[in-house]
């Protein structure tokens, strides 16, 4: 299924792609599960149906797939062919969390940071974020750095911050590279604006 999703060796056929991952899927494969699912939600290769994307990431759910937990909480979190419900979507987020999932862990770290799904508490949404962090996710990075940046439940330090964005970047999420170049632009405190890197950093954004 990924040779013909991502056009390794083939051309790029989503058709084929979906047909891969379904027959995998009703093998029993967890993962074909939820790649099947996906293909339902986003429409690849297959008309769209988010009731048919959630049967199939929830095949995969009782298969214990850390992922499709994840996956099944955004359909909550997002509205996805089902009535937006936070609380929800944070407790498919935590069974993924047990199992290890740290994008689940940046997920419930800003379900306390905004108050949306679990109650406004900036403290332990920063220590969910830095578990996350610690994890390798480049998300949680960036959300630090966002933290720190602005303000939001912790002290304002845009030295910390700098590093968080970097952390972000290093692991492939080029939306950090955008607030490299910010801070960067303007200057560190006590330290001239590196505009040479900035501009860098802002290509490397916008390719």
């Amino acid at each position: 299924s990924a040779f013909y999703r991502q056009g390794i060796g083939v051309a790029v056929d989503h058709a084929r792609a979906f047909e891969a991952a379904r027959k995998a899927a009703l093998l029993g494969s967890p993962d074909a599960q939820l790649t099947t699912g996906i293909f339902f939600r986003e429409g690849w290769g297959v008309q769209q149906s988010y009731p048919e994307a959630m049967r199939w990431i929830a095949l995969a759910v009782q298969n214990a797939d850390r992922n499709a937990f994840v996956a099944y909480g955004d359909f909550y979190r997002k509205g996805l062919g089902v009535e937006v419900d936070d609380a929800l979507a944070v407790d498919y987020y935590r069974k993924a969390a047990v199992l290890g999932s740290s994008d689940a862990e940046n997920l419930i770290g800003m379900a306390y940071m905004r108050g949306k799904g679990a109650p406004h508490d900036t403290d332990t949404g920063i220590a969910w974020l830095v578990r996350s962090s610690d994890a390798g996710n480049p998300y949680a990075a960036f959300q630090l750095g966002r933290a720190f940046q602005d303000g939001w439940g912790v002290e304002t330090n845009l030295r910390t911050a700098l590093a968080y964005f970097r952390l972000s970047a290093q692991r492939n999420y080029l939306g950090a590279h955008v607030l490299i170049g910010d801070i960067l632009r303007d200057g560190l405190p006590g330290a001239a604006p590196d505009l040479p890197e900035a501009y860098a950093n802002y290509i490397i954004a916008r390719e």
